[in-house]
């Protein structure tokens, strides 16, 4: 993307960001290069510090704990105002934003990039909150250890359509009960999708049926779980799987936020640029918005359309153009390892390279000068790129 100085010396454009992940973090990184002295950003955050995790879904926190970054010194650093504060209505025509401390803040341009809520996705069925949530697996594998608990069911509904961090959950329960010597546990992975990792192509689905099949996970594709209860993971369109206990990674709703345009389910509907379609001087990015991947690498790709996209509206010349979906990363294949391990069989371990915060290009930056991260050697994993098309389904799947 690249910007020419702007000719005009009118007053800089308000710009509000409101988030604390990589959506809202990296159109604010990407703000500045682009806008130079047109766009006064403040990156407006109900929460203070951002953790960055390099290991799977489910991995206990001594294989990883996360490096955390204050997220108001990021803002200074890279010469953006940074407000701590809750945004809870919005005034489009007044061009203000109101918080939950009773401020009003004036904008010309305001971008939602948090407000997302996580929720249960099947009744009955224990949550596992995330990459940083080990406390539902460690329960499960309490069970598991007293004996109360053998067959466990891991369970992926069609509201879930980055499913890879659930395979990544089971392949880390297979790795941590094996590391115990548990005998006799059984492991199921029930999904919506007619085969593994379905979004990503045959060649990822290759790699990950090779994984569950060596870890011993059994694999039910083409079954929506809808329930857990009373030992059976009830499924659609018939049928159900007598277990112990079930897991699955949440679903998302839309914002509650004041004043905001929302689809069917709560939503916010954006066009190509990130504009909030019925809104005037609204843009969002990430999981907000209606689009139905929520992929880091997909908010990061969502931010940098809404950077530019501002920065037009802030008089620059800058090369843009519309969102393009399309997911790309290292998809770990079975080598020497254990399935489920790393390299060389300790410390953390993913399926999938990049993590969240290393998917933008902007923030990816910032993080790389200050952690040592690296990706997974060539060896021991496959490139994968996928292109999705407007609706989130896969238009083409490559090996690079």
């Amino acid at each position: 993307m690249h910007a020419r100085p702007p000719e005009s010396s009118s007053s800089p454009l308000r710009v509000i960001v409101y988030g604390g992940d990589i959506a809202a973090l990296e159109t604010a990184l990407a703000l500045r290069p682009l806008c130079c002295e047109r766009c006064e950003v403040t990156l407006v955050s109900p929460v203070r510090d951002l953790p960055v995790r390099t290991h799977a879904a489910g991995a206990p926190s001594a294989e990883g704990r996360p490096a955390r970054f204050d997220i108001g010194a990021l803002a200074s650093e890279h010469g953006l105002a940074f407000r701590s504060d809750a945004i809870v209505a919005v005034d489009d025509e007044r061009r203000e934003a109101r918080t939950i401390t009773g401020s009003r803040i004036p904008f010309d341009a305001l971008v939602i990039a948090f407000g997302a809520r996580p929720r249960g996705a099947i009744p009955g069925v224990t949550t596992c909150w995330g990459a940083g949530d080990a406390g539902a697996l460690d329960g499960v594998l309490d069970e598991m250890r007293l004996g109360t608990a053998r067959r466990v069911a891991f369970a992926i509904p069609p509201g879930i359509r980055w499913t890879l961090p659930t395979y990544e959950l089971a392949l880390t329960t297979a790795r941590r009960i094996r590391r115990e010597g548990l005998s006799g546990r059984e492991l199921i992975l029930a999904t919506y999708e007619s085969r593994a990792v379905e979004l990503l192509g045959p060649d990822a689905e290759r790699v990950v049926a090779r994984r569950l099949a060596d870890a011993e996970i059994e694999l039910v594709t083409s079954r929506e779980p809808v329930a857990f209860a009373e030992g059976s993971l009830v499924l659609r369109p018939g049928g159900s799987i007598e277990v112990d206990r079930a897991l699955s990674m949440p679903v998302v709703e839309g914002p509650r936020i004041a004043g905001l345009p929302r689809d069917s389910e709560g939503f916010l509907p954006v066009d190509g640029f990130g504009r909030v379609r019925g809104a005037k001087r609204i843009w969002a990015a990430g999981e907000v918005t209606s689009f139905p991947v929520r992929e880091a690498g997909i908010a990061a790709q969502q931010a940098l359309a809404v950077a530019a996209s501002i920065a037009a509206e802030a008089g620059v010349q800058v090369e843009s153009s519309p969102f393009r979906p399309s997911i790309s990363g290292l998809l770990r294949s079975p080598g020497g390892a254990h399935p489920g391990t790393s390299t060389n069989g300790n410390g953390p371990w993913s399926l999938w390279w990049p993590p969240e915060q290393l998917a933008g290009e902007h923030l990816s930056a910032h993080i790389g000068a200050k952690v040592a991260v690296s990706p997974p050697s060539g060896e021991d994993s496959i490139p994968v790129r996928v292109e999705l098309g407007p609706d989130g389904t896969r238009l083409a799947g490559v090996r690079c």
